[in-house]
């Protein structure tokens, strides 16, 4: 049975040599930090007062700057100071260093050192004195020998040189340059926003606690003042980001020391800063901010009273709105924005402050000399100080109530007409509100040169024509009353008066009429002069007629040949009888609108008293030709284009459609011989009462001249006896 055997401790003389050795080692690892730290030290400051001297960084640069060298100097202490002690170094590890530099030991240290751990040898199979042994060997070896001599004292000396001249070297340069060192302590440490001394020194202008502020879409014009005390540098940069691509522009010098530069239709925010000579100014925030516009605008019209209608509101986007002369306008709108004032302006003349209303309505009411043509417009300034861009413009064009139209003409009368005439006048006013009254004026010339009376009278002699937008009427106009002698001249014109109250009224007048009064035999004599005229126009159209007759025959006469087909020439001869066969109707409406001019004429003249001239007239001569045009003539010309357009396959119905029309045009003729007799018989008629009137007018001279001979004769007779009496 074995003995028990207590577990051995290491020596306590190893074991305390392993830890001093331990300690030791943690120092040297300090000491190589503490010099790492050093020169990043060193170079943190010099880099940070460079480039923060140099570039005038703001503050997040600044505290960029201070992030990233913090994180240096975090991940510095990590590796070479945290991260190693952290890590415990065993005695087997030490030992063997130890052995590593001091070859004569051989492993009797390591071999001491684990050999101590065993707690009962005999159980691995060794012998407990020999365990024993050797470790006691182990130790009498490492009696002597320095185990921090594996370290490596040069550099551990060298790190604490550079460690502690690096923080020299930046206390001497914080002692001998304080100013700067503080400045950069301040803004690179403390993060204090303190300006660096320099020569130059910009301000941007308007800026206000760092912002700029401008309206969306305007141009941004930007100055920067140099301070004229210091240096002026040659060239100002400016800088700028967000909005679009970042990026720098040289700006232009305008002044000594004004520098300028402009930023066209900005529509979004951006950030921007100036730097020249050895300033650089911080970053200013260019805030967008919005105008004021008129977000509705109503114009309220008001006619005069003499129109009528209520007030009504105008309809928008028109480009010129027309307002009556003496109406009223109220401009009424609101704001996109809080207000200071809206004013008026009418081109470039400023109109005053519209009322307010609220915080962004706004109205003005116009009327009388105030309201008149041209483009006004509504300009604002809101709260802020900020003014509308653009005023909302409107364009007026006051205009006068038009005097009102009238158009005339004489129905049934020509130029020439007898003391005892009716004149129809037939008008037609037309006014944009109201005729309230239309006369008749007539004028009577006696001789040329000489005096003129004047005369009216109510037009159609109703009231109750009036009052309404247009007004139709027929005024017969009765001459017998003005006792119109023979070679004056009756001078007729139409005058409409309308309802204007503000500018008017208003008149307007017809065209003018000059009606020369001349015997009835000498109207007679017009009359029958122009009766000729047409008389002769309608023999030549009868004779076209019969010729047209002829052609039909003819062609009716060739489609009965056998042997003769129906060649184009037929075809172009049909077609231009058809044209010609409709001419002769219209020429035959002509005559007979004539004829009823004449026929009114010798109505109106009251040149016959009874139904006779129009049983002559119209029965015999004016109805047949309307009635031959409307029906003769068309059918006659409508059965010539059938023939004409028939297939030549339809040749039976070419010859019935040419046969239909050749009857018509027969019958055409015999209408036109009777209407022809008609008119001579009719001549004949006038002349006879021509010559009748000449009959009695010169029996009327001769007894007039026998009766003035007779009283002449009677005269002297008495003036003879008395003469004798006288006598002694």
């Amino acid at each position: 049975m074995r003995t028990a055997v207590t577990r051995p401790e290491v020596p306590a003389a190893i074991r305390r040599r392993l830890a001093s050795l331990r300690w030791s080692v943690a120092v040297w690892m300090a000491t190589d930090a503490v010099a790492a730290f050093g020169v990043l030290l060193v170079i943190f400051v010099a880099a940070s007062l460079l480039l923060d001297r140099t570039l005038r960084f703001d503050r997040p640069q600044r505290a960029a700057v201070l992030a990233i060298g913090a994180a240096a100097m975090g991940v510095l202490a990590w590796r070479r100071l945290v991260r190693p002690l952290g890590r415990r170094l065993s005695d087997d590890a030490l030992a063997r260093a130890v052995e590593a530099r001091h070859g004569e030991l051989g492993e009797s240290l390591l071999a001491a050192v684990q050999l101590s751990r065993l707690a009962d040898p005999e159980a691995t199979g060794a012998s407990a004195a020999m365990v024993q042994a050797s470790i006691d060997q182990g130790v009498r070896r490492a009696a002597g020998l320095d185990f921090t001599d594996i370290l490596d004292r040069r550099r551990r000396n060298r790190n604490l040189l550079v460690g502690g001249g690096a923080v020299a070297l930046v206390a001497a340069v914080g002692l001998f340059f304080p100013t700067t060192m503080g400045l950069w302590w301040q803004r690179n440490v403390l993060l204090a926003d303190v300006d660096w001394p320099q020569a130059t020194h910009l301000a941007i202008l308007g800026a206000d606690d760092g912002v700029l502020i401008c309206p969306r879409g305007d141009d941004l014009p930007v100055q920067v003042r140099a301070d004229p005390d210091g240096v002026v540098p040659s060239v100002v940069t400016l800088d700028h980001r967000g909005g679009g691509p970042p990026g720098g522009e040289t700006m232009v010098l305008v002044g000594e020391n004004l520098f300028r530069t402009v930023f066209r239709n900005v529509l979004a925010p951006f950030r921007l800063r100036v730097r020249g000579g050895d300033d650089v100014t911080p970053w200013h925030d260019v805030r967008l901010v919005e105008r004021p516009v008129v977000d509705d605008l109503v114009l309220v019209y008001t006619p005069p009273s003499y129109v009528g209608p209520e007030p009504r509101t105008l309809p928008a986007n028109v480009g010129s709105y027309p307002i009556l002369d003496g109406s009223h306008l109220e401009v009424r709108g609101t704001a996109s924005k809080d207000l200071e004032w809206a004013r008026l302006s009418l081109g470039k003349t400023d109109l005053g402050d519209l009322e307010r209303v609220g915080d962004r309505g706004f109205r003005i009411r116009l009327a009388g000399d105030r309201l008149t043509s041209g483009v006004y417009g509504v300009s604002l300034m809101d709260t802020t100080g900020l003014a509308s861009k653009q005023p909302a413009r409107f364009s007026l064009k006051v205009q006068p109530d038009r005097k009102p139209l009238v158009r005339a003409r004489l129905e049934g009368i020509g130029d020439l007409i007898v003391p005892r005439a009716v004149v129809p006048v037939q008008a037609g006013m037309r006014d944009d509100f109201a005729i309230s009254k239309a006369e008749l004026v007539y004028r009577k010339i006696v001789e040329e040169g000489g005096d003129e009376t004047v005369g009216r009278t109510l037009f159609g002699r109703n009231d109750d024509l009036y009052g309404g937008e247009t007004v139709e009427a027929v005024h017969r106009l009765d001459c017998e009353p003005m006792d119109l002698p023979v070679g004056s001249v009756l001078v007729l014109t139409v005058e409409a008066t309308d309802n204007d109250t503000v500018s008017g009224p208003k008149t307007g007048t017809s065209g003018v009429f000059s009606l020369k009064v001349v015997t009835e035999d000498d109207l007679r004599a017009e009359l029958l002069r122009r009766e000729q005229e047409q008389r002769f126009e309608f023999e030549r159209l009868l004779r076209d007629q019969r010729k047209l007759l002829e052609d039909s025959q003819a062609l009716l006469a060739i489609l009965d040949t056998p042997d003769r087909p129906f060649a184009d020439e037929d075809a172009k001869t049909l077609a231009g009888d058809e044209k010609r066969q409709r001419l002769v109707g219209g020429r035959c409406t002509a005559i007979a609108d004539q004829f009823e001019r004449i026929l009114a004429e010798v109505e109106n003249n009251r040149l016959e008293e009874d139904q006779t001239v129009r049983d002559r007239l119209a029965r015999k001569i004016i109805d047949p030709l309307r009635l031959m045009a409307r029906r003769s003539v068309l059918a006659a010309a409508d059965l010539l284009d059938q023939a004409q357009k028939a297939e030549p396959t339809e040749a039976a119905a070419r010859r019935a459609a040419l046969a239909a029309a050749a009857a018509e045009q027969e019958n055409i003729v015999a209408v036109m011989r009777d209407v022809l007799k008609n008119m001579v018989k009719w001549e004949g008629y006038q002349e006879a009462v021509t010559l009748l009137r000449e009959v009695l007018r010169a029996q009327k001279d001769v007894s007039e001249q026998t009766i003035r001979e007779y009283q002449r004769r009677v005269r002297s007779i008495f003036e003879d006896g008395e003469k004798s009496g006288d006598k002694p």
